[in-house]
């Protein structure tokens, strides 16, 4: 497969396909869902180490680097599970900052989000899963994603979008370690993969490289970086715009623990009273993939903690809905010494295996020393396309992360306003902490 004729093919896969209001009304979704965790993602310890790197009005290269950095520091952003992806954190950036500096309607800025989607996702499904978990395929699918929507913005002709995907081909990293350390190290992958491939664009604007030039096998350059990669899936056929099937993660922690965190809240539901009174035992069957993943009941720091199973159980049964405050240092010596983190137990069996295989089921047993039994099996967690959330629930997770980074509740509501009327207004918002100080009575 030729490069060349690859991103040209795209670049026409792309145009051809039309976008209804419809269309722009999902995106708007993502965006309201960015915006909270990008906001919340400045009050962390790393995201205000990177707010001062940054400074106030930075060049536009440097402001999609941090923004994007920010959108992932509390592990809430949006998934794409079959890509293994997260589309928004960096191309929501790219596509407000530089729509913002064009003068853009944000119709217009819509529409580069749903084509960033469409990129990322295709890029990352034809990546595979040949390299994952030792290479993030958001740090290089990311890349091309960000190229897309920054070409599409400045209405970049066929041969400036090929060289566009020909410089994000060179500059995206073939394999990306994360997490050596044990901690949390995705959010500079965002902002690099958003920086880079918003430089690709600007480079192919400006003439650089000459398509005609590009003499690279797609197939034989994927087959070396990425193991059973699929590259014929870039231009593979789709009945409509990939951003549909993008998950929005309504808890701050990794997808493997949402089953287990909405099981544990219609527990606590049916027993509101005193949820974690007189629990003999926390069964909890979940799959074979979430218990590597995730069986852990002694997590060191915020970062395991958002992976760990019995962490985020206990959390959902003893606090309610896991905000970002619940993974920070207090919140986690709380729950590790309460006497429920004992009682809990993490299982996988065969069976269970086969019934579930693809998804993110479990199952949970809560036996009371009285002898009484309840139990709860969430097959898919809530934010799948299949289990989407409602318009409600949307407008909390959010105005809780906006309540998270210092916002009092009526500024919460006023900061989302813009985002949420994105859809019906012709101005695009602006990226609030590139200009924070204009909006401090917002603050608590």
């Amino acid at each position: 497969m030729d490069f060349i004729n690859v991103s040209a093919q795209l670049y026409d896969l792309l145009g051809d396909r039309a976008i209804a209001d419809r269309h722009r009304v999902l995106a708007g979704r993502y965006v309201r869902d960015w915006f909270g965790c990008y906001v919340a993602g400045g009050a962390t310890d790393a995201g205000k180490s990177i707010r001062e790197y940054t400074g106030k009005n930075p060049h536009p290269e440097m402001a999609v680097f941090s923004t994007a950095a920010l959108s992932k520091l509390t592990e809430s952003d949006d998934i794409h599970h079959g890509s293994m992806t997260h589309p928004g954190c960096v191309v929501i950036p790219t596509a407000m900052i530089l729509g913002r500096k064009l003068e853009k309607k944000s119709s217009d800025v819509l529409d580069a989000v749903i084509t960033g989607y469409e990129v990322m996702i295709r890029m990352g499904e034809a990546i595979g899963n040949g390299r994952y978990p030792h290479a993030q395929h958001t740090a290089t699918a990311g890349v091309f994603a960000s190229a897309a929507v920054a070409s599409r913005l400045m209405n970049a002709g066929r041969d400036e979008f090929v060289r566009a995907m020909d410089i994000a081909g060179r500059i995206a990293p073939g394999a990306a370690p994360f997490g050596l350390s044990g901690q949390h190290g995705q959010y500079l992958q965002a902002g690099h993969a958003a920086q880079s491939g918003f430089r690709a664009a600007m480079l192919a604007t400006r003439g650089l490289f000459d398509p005609q030039g590009i003499t690279g096998k797609v197939d034989e350059v994927w087959e070396k970086q990425f193991p059973g990669a699929s590259p014929d899936r870039i231009l593979s056929d789709a009945s409509s715009w990939k951003i549909g099937e993008t998950s929005i993660r309504p808890y701050p922690s990794f997808r493997h623990t949402h089953t287990a965190i909405d099981a544990a809240l219609e527990i606590r539901r049916h027993h509101i009273d005193k949820p974690f009174d007189g629990i003999s035992s926390i069964k909890v069957t979940t799959t074979d993939e979430a218990l590597k993943s995730g069986d852990n009941p002694s997590p060191a720091d915020s970062y395991a903690a958002r992976k760990s199973l019995q962490y985020n159980m206990c959390t959902a049964l003893l606090l309610g809905t896991p905000g970002p405050e619940h993974y920070e240092k207090d919140h986690l010596k709380e729950v590790q010494k309460h006497p429920l983190m004992k009682k809990l137990s993490v299982a996988s069996g065969k069976s269970f295996n086969t019934k579930n295989k693809g998804k993110w089921a479990c199952d949970i047993d809560v036996i009371f020393d009285s002898g009484k039994k309840l139990s709860q099996t969430v097959d898919t967690p809530r934010g799948d396309p299949e289990n989407p959330l409602p318009e409600q629930d949307l407008d909390e997770k959010v105005i809780a992360h906006l309540r998270y980074a210092g916002f009092t509740s009526e500024g919460a509501r006023v900061m989302l306003k813009p985002i949420r009327e994105i859809t019906v207004t012709k101005e695009v918002p602006e990226c609030w902490w590139l200009q924070a100080d204009t909006h401090q009575t917002f603050m608590n």
